[in-house]
């Protein structure tokens, strides 16, 4: 890879500068601020190699990295099951390409695991932006360690979250020759932001960024991003038991709204539709302590 330690701190540097040039955003949407969208840019151009991204939604991202950098192959990888409603979100992004008359990119339309484990190039920059559940985090970022080339970087999108946060320290304890080397964030999430906030938000870092390096010359004294209590993790598994987990999101959101009375209808009515499209596979036959190992068999390996 070209990129030393020094040229990744002034990518990071020319990102306060934002994009490197606006004429995709004249054609594209999404959810990415502009220092994010321009630090991505140019550690691509800084780094060389392949590019890939897990979660492409509207191809913000994604075209404006191929955009800026034509001479560099640029890899999506999405199967667009979330905020896709109508189910236009690849074809949105296909002619968007067209629009701005970007060749240099390819949408992998597949579940993000099955995608990277069955990717088999090599890349410069990776960039996750796919699901942020803990489990869905720390899987991506294990996988770019089989795919990325060496002295290659991973950037994480949405880093305000705590769980995104824990995912970076979990990794970077398991893989210590990789290095967080800037991580940036707002003071919430954009959903809960004022609109000043927001456009401010839209000009800077969004919702947090983790920038992690290959770095295995040790050559960074590297960061170890905030986490929070580890009890929230623990009770997690008092949730992945109960026989209603598959709609633990709608009940906790469902609880929160009895602080809110306007929003308890909508909540209500959340909860109930998914209540009632559980079904016997995916609900726990018991009210706790459903461990879903009826079918399981004993199993030992055989040597090759």
């Amino acid at each position: 890879m070209n990129a030393t330690p020094q040229k990744f701190l002034e990518c990071i540097a020319e990102a306060e500068n934002g994009v490197l040039t606006e004429k995709p955003n004249e054609v594209v949407t999404g959810f990415a601020g502009t220092k994010l969208t321009g630090l991505i840019q140019r550690l691509v151009a800084a780094i060389g190699g392949d590019y890939l991204e897990v979660g492409v939604f509207q191809g913000s991202s994604l075209l404006n990295t191929a955009y800026s950098n034509p001479d560099i192959k640029c890899y999506g990888i999405d199967n667009f099951d979330f905020f896709d409603p109508k189910s236009e979100n690849k074809n949105m992004v296909i002619d968007r390409a067209k629009q701005l008359d970007i060749s240099n990119y390819e949408i992998i339309d597949k579940d993000f695991e099955i995608g990277l484990k069955e990717f088999d190039g090599k890349i410069g920059t990776y960039f996750i932006d796919g699901p942020h559940d803990y489990r869905s985090q720390l899987m991506c970022l294990a996988y770019g360690v089989s795919i990325l080339e060496d002295g290659g970087c991973m950037v994480v999108d949405d880093a305000n979250y705590p769980h995104v946060r824990q995912a970076t320290a979990d990794f970077l304890h398991m893989y210590p020759e990789y290095k967080l080397v800037f991580e940036a964030y707002t003071n919430c999430h954009p959903h809960n932001m004022t609109p000043d906030q927001i456009s401010s938000a839209r000009d800077g870092w969004w919702d947090g960024v983790h920038l992690i390096v290959h770095d295995p010359e040790d050559l960074f004294e590297g960061i170890t991003p905030a986490i929070p209590h580890n009890s929230r993790f623990v009770r997690d598994h008092h949730v992945q038991i109960v026989s209603h987990a598959p709609v633990a999101t709608e009940a906790a959101m469902l609880m929160a709204s009895l602080s809110k009375p306007w929003r308890l209808p909508k909540s209500i009515v959340r909860y109930m539709r998914a209540r009632r499209a559980l079904t016997s596979e995916i609900k726990g036959k018991f009210l706790t302590c459903n461990t879903d190992s009826s079918s399981l068999s004993k199993n030992t390996a055989t040597i090759k």
